[in-house]
């Protein structure tokens, strides 16, 4: 009894499988891949379809070489979920991420490193780091990356190390960039991991600390030597420091003008009392305060 197309492949699936069987027949496709095809259990299993044409009495068949592949294609649908799922896992992550293989090219990134570079990821699998950054950086990574490749392999621990990126809009930010090696199966190196963690808001934390800090050890400063100057012997050093307040502090101490707005007369005459080390730290002190 011979078999309609209908027997032999699902009713929703029919319209493509003949337009693929219309392209092998044409000879512009070679092979029709993952068709549906029915059991006679009703269950489906998927196979790759190769055709060729014969002749009989006078008349062309196209002749069909069915090759059972169900299995590996639930195996490709599983790792295809797999990558999927960690596609979407390190896209979600804040942090600039990226990996390249064992030749130090692109095999892809997060969401995150795409925004950082100004580029998609089918612009970077494939490339090198001297493709996509200036030269003087790409150097730093490359020479970063054989570093990873001779030591991590043996460490087994994650690199790290201060970088600039040049960003989207030409500036350079500085980042902890942090890698790792992943092997293969022979336990070879297949490629490296990279994450980029932006410290720029760190380091500008840590200019102002500085900064204030170096304006308290004034401040203390001053403070401890105008108490001293204020229990010096004799009562002139003690109405000095009582009466002064200061409206601007120069390198210049003639300057220094008393609550009156007063040119201070009395400076030069207090630095006679006071002795003379006491007088040119007085001086040091208002000179950088």
């Amino acid at each position: 009894m011979p078999l309609h197309i209908s027997n032999v492949h699902p009713k929703k699936s029919i319209d493509t499988i003949l337009k693929e069987f219309d392209l092998l027949s044409r000879g512009e496709k070679k092979i029709a891949e993952d068709v549906p095809c029915l059991r006679k259990d009703g269950k489906i299993l998927y196979a790759d379809i190769r055709t060729g044409i014969i002749s009989l009495e006078d008349r062309k068949y196209i002749i069909g070489f069915f090759a059972d592949i169900t299995e590996q294609k639930k195996t490709r649908d599983e790792l295809h979920g797999q990558l999927v799922f960690l596609q979407t896992l390190i896209d979600t992550i804040p942090s600039p991420i990226f990996y390249k293989d064992e030749h130090g090219c692109y095999l892809g990134c997060n969401r995150a490193f795409e925004k950082v570079l100004g580029l998609t990821r089918e612009d970077l699998v494939g490339k090198s780091v001297h493709d996509i950054s200036p030269k003087d950086l790409a150097d730093k990574y490359k020479a970063a990356d054989k570093v990873a490749d001779d030591e991590l392999l043996e460490s087994r621990q994650v690199q790290a190390y201060e970088v600039s990126v040049k960003s989207a809009d030409g500036t350079r930010h500085d980042v902890i960039m942090n890698k790792a090696v992943f092997l293969k199966k022979d336990n070879t190196v297949g490629g490296l991991v990279g994450v980029m963690i932006d410290i720029a808001e760190r380091k500008r934390a840590e200019a102002e600390k500085k900064v204030l800090e170096a304006r308290l050890h004034q401040n203390q400063k001053m403070e401890a030597f105008m108490s001293k100057a204020g229990r010096d012997r004799g009562p002139c050093s003690r109405s000095y420091y009582r009466c002064l307040t200061f409206r601007s502090i120069t390198t210049n101490p003639l300057t220094i003008k008393t609550s009156q707005g007063e040119p201070n007369a009395s400076f030069l005459w207090m630095t006679k009392i006071i002795k003379q080390k006491q007088a040119r730290c007085l001086l040091n002190v208002w000179a950088i305060t």
